[in-house]
């Protein structure tokens, strides 16, 4: 399967409330998703799972994050983070 030839949009770049940027470098892949799961672990929740995710396409300050740097943030620039995430399904996902 070919993937669209639409304008690529730019990557979303956010500042934060801490006067720090946000800035996404890449779209996620299923692989990061993947790669999400075993980095929170078994015991990991929703939001653990998130900032694997995140961690893996963001950085802050122009430096790369962790799962823990993202976990510290503020939950409102935590959120705005995540909803801003390029590629983000836009409903459910189905389990499995």
């Amino acid at each position: 399967m070919k993937a669209s030839s639409a304008a690529v949009s730019p990557l979303p770049s956010l500042l934060l409330s801490d006067g720090r940027t946000a800035q996404f470098i890449r779209k996620a892949r299923a692989g990061d998703a993947s790669k999400a799961h075993r980095i929170a672990g078994p015991k990991g929740n929703d939001i653990d799972r998130s900032a694997a995710l995140l961690a893996q396409i963001v950085q802050i300050g122009g430096a790369p994050v962790t799962m823990e740097d993202l976990l510290q943030l503020d939950l409102d620039d935590f959120n705005t983070v995540s909803e801003a995430m390029p590629g983000k399904p836009s409903g459910p996902t189905p389990e499995a």
